[in-house]
């Protein structure tokens, strides 16, 4: 039919009719200057919106078929936007800087804002060549939550907290700073534990300017000490505990095993193997 079909009356309805199902049918009306696209009972009554139009503003409300609000488009306040990516707003605040995620298909990657701040990102979730990189653009920590509850925290100043939310030697929590240092600080308990399994050896090393100068480790269960400077023999000692009153003791070591007669206290060598003279130093050979 050419030309136009026109309903002049308050609150027009076309309502059209599926014969060859049940209670599927499409109404269209026009309402208080808005469009309603709705659902139809076969007795002729709405069941449920379906699409909403306001005709004076642009908005746009679309609903499920049980007339739940699934999405909406907010004309002035662009909380949906599609012309570069995808940027959504906040429904409860729509105002035009109401913009709280956006994906950029040009810079590949997912940014959210703060409700009243769309030009500085809080958080940026970006792809680009091998790297992916995620956090924040402003100065603002990123806590990590488990159970609702915060388990892990990267502050504004780059340092990471476990199990707790400021940088700080007093608070407990275990901290790898920013500047190159690592804080554990637990009340009442061991704040480090390390465990060395099967063989004897080095449980901690210590290094200068990347070379070995010391460790301290285990040989026999028994802690040892050792210094190791490069040179071709070692000194150190190993604290030996017995299950017998009286044995107990320290024994020189110089990182393979035992050096009895091998190891001196002082550098100086007297007469005698051990000295009180005030003129020298003592020494002492174990």
């Amino acid at each position: 039919m050419d030309g136009v079909a026109t309903l002049n009356r308050t609150n027009p309805i076309l309502l059209l009719n599926e014969t060859d199902t049940t209670d599927l049918n499409v109404g269209l009306n026009v309402s208080a200057s808005t469009f309603n696209v709705a659902k139809y009972a076969d007795a002729g009554n709405k069941v449920n919106d379906l699409l909403s139009v306001d005709v004076s503003t642009g908005d746009i409300s679309f609903y499920d078929g049980s007339g739940n609000a699934k999405f909406f488009w907010d004309a002035s306040a662009e909380i949906l936007d599609l012309s570069t990516g995808l940027t959504v707003g906040s429904p409860n605040n729509p105002t035009s800087s109401a913009a709280v995620i956006k994906v950029a298909d040009s810079a590949s990657a997912i940014q959210a804002f703060e409700v009243t701040n769309r030009v500085n990102a809080d958080f940026v979730f970006k792809v680009a060549s091998n790297l992916v990189t995620g956090g924040s653009t402003i100065a603002k920590p990123i806590a990590f939550m488990t159970s609702n509850t915060e388990r892990m925290r990267l502050d504004s100043s780059g340092n990471l907290l476990v199990g707790k939310t400021i940088s700080s030697s007093t608070e407990d929590g275990l901290e790898l700073r920013s500047t190159n240092v690592a804080v554990f600080t637990r009340d009442g308990g061991n704040p480090l534990g390390l465990n060395r399994k099967t063989s004897d050896g080095d449980i901690i090393v210590f290094n200068k300017d990347g070379s070995k100068v010391g460790s301290i480790g285990v040989a026999s269960l028994r802690p040892t000490f050792v210094s190791d400077g490069g040179l071709t023999y070692d000194a150190g000692f190993r604290l030996y505990g017995s299950n017998t009153s009286g044995a107990q003791a320290i024994h020189p070591y110089d990182g393979s095993g035992s050096t009895d007669g091998a190891l001196d206290l002082g550098l100086t060598v007297p007469a005698s193997k051990t000295s009180t003279s005030v003129a020298q130093a003592m020494w002492v050979r174990l």
